[in-house]
């Protein structure tokens, strides 16, 4: 059994990032500093695109999740925040803070997400019939329900098809396998080796721009 969330996601963040260089990594931040604890390190985090898009858009895997001070955010991730500049970020973040005066000390929540890939237009997923649009943050769905795992297979296989000739191959369609991977990564100019819990299904997935070097140490069901 796998979790992954589905996020609202901010169209000018998913618009920005979307239409450069793939990154890496991306920082896929909330305004409010609530602390997140949907899912676990190595699981899906999905871009739920607001109104009137109303689709999800792409994912990445989840890497980290902190609260940080908005000047911090921005040193430590530049435009990989979703926004050409710290005034850019800093107006976004207080487009939800109406009341509130947005400053370099406003704690901002941190998902940090590798690996994110974001799906053109065309090959934008349809939500869960169990979504509703009264959903404020986002909703986390297991590979143990019907459209959990529906999900799950979708964003695999629309991943695969966005990168064709690249991919090395998926297990077939049904519950995935987890398995403790060895990561190797520049993560904000951090280099070294980690151990994440993800779905073996999912390393292609990670594989697939060739960014990060990967092995398997143990699998477990």
């Amino acid at each position: 059994m796998v979790n992954l969330y589905v996020a609202n996601t901010d169209n000018d963040w998913f618009d920005f990032l979307s239409s450069g260089p793939e990154p890496t990594e991306v920082n896929f931040w909330r305004p409010s500093s609530q602390a997140f604890h949907a899912i676990q390190t190595g699981e899906l985090f999905a871009f739920k695109l607001k109104s009137p898009r109303n689709k999800i858009g792409g994912f990445g895997v989840l890497s980290s999740s902190s609260v940080l001070p908005l000047q911090m955010a921005w040193d430590t991730f530049g435009s990989l925040n979703g926004a050409p500049s710290y005034d850019a970020l800093r107006a976004a973040i207080a487009r939800y803070r109406p009341d509130e005066i947005v400053g370099p000390t406003t704690n901002i929540g941190c998902r940090i997400l590798v690996e994110p890939m974001f799906f053109p237009s065309h090959l934008w997923i349809d939500l869960p019939s169990s979504w509703s649009r009264h959903i404020q943050g986002g909703k986390s769905y297991s590979t143990d329900e019907v459209d959990g795992l529906a999900l799950w297979n979708r964003l695999q296989d629309t991943a695969q098809s966005v990168s064709a000739g690249n991919a090395i191959g998926f297990e077939e369609a049904g519950s995935p396998t987890l398995g403790r991977v060895l990561i190797n990564v520049q993560m904000s100019g951090f280099g070294g080796e980690a151990e994440i819990l993800c779905s073996i299904r999912a390393l292609p997935v990670l594989t697939l721009k060739r960014h990060a070097g990967l092995r398997i140490v143990a699998a477990q069901n």
